[in-house]
């Protein structure tokens, strides 16, 4: 039987909504009038158990200070500011924030699944994620539609990182080793600890972004 339907493929590691049409089952496929990205109209798959969702947020680069019991769900409110005080700022947020995540999840207890919406009308925008240095812990990190989604097959972006290692990479752009966000669509920054000696709870994380000319 063949049918045709407009839903989310991924081939190659690349995710595609389009008009599929192809036998089922059969390992025909072809895809019309496709966009990069999940089709809104899927319907999410279930949040995996685990999530952090209240942390204490610390700013190590401006002379200190801690939010507290910040709701780590959103991006924004992990990364919007540089200290307590700073009104918050939508994704890409404040470039150059660094942050400490106070309450981070021991190895296979949790992750953090973090949503932001990307902005329209900034058609060049590109930036990048990383893993501060100086815990000496490394963790695995994800770009998805999907929160808590580490499977390179599903995510648009996946790396393990060491301290002080590029994380994940971003842009509206198709650019060479960069995640493809769509202007409008949400996403999840996935992060867990992969190599851990510590008891210390905390993990340090900081981003940048720019306008590619």
């Amino acid at each position: 039987m063949t049918t045709t339907s407009r839903r989310t493929i991924t081939v190659d590691g690349v995710t595609v909504c389009g008009n599929v049409q192809g036998s089922v089952p059969g390992p025909f496929l072809s895809v019309t009038n496709s966009v990069a990205g999940a089709c809104p109209s899927d319907p999410p798959p279930p949040i995996p158990a685990g999530r952090l969702l209240v942390s204490d947020i610390y700013f190590p680069n401006t002379g200190g200070g801690t939010s507290r019991n910040q709701d780590v769900t959103e991006f924004k409110n992990i990364f919007g500011r540089r200290t307590p005080t700073d009104p918050l700022n939508d994704f890409p947020c404040d470039n150059g924030a660094a942050i400490s995540i106070q309450s981070f999840p021991h190895i296979g207890q949790g992750y953090v699944g973090a949503r932001f919406l990307v902005p329209a009308g900034v058609p060049r925008l590109f930036g990048n994620m990383k893993c501060s240095s100086y815990l000496g812990r490394s963790v695995l990190m994800s770009l998805s539609a999907h929160c808590g989604d580490f499977n390179p097959a599903t995510s648009l972006q996946v790396k393990q990182v060491g301290p002080g290692e590029q994380g994940t990479q971003w842009s509206v752009l198709s650019l060479p080793g960069k995640a493809l966000l769509v202007p409008g669509t949400y996403y999840f920054w996935n992060v867990r600890l992969e190599n851990d000696t510590s008891t210390d709870r905390r993990a340090a994380f900081n981003i940048s972004w720019g306008i590619a000319p």
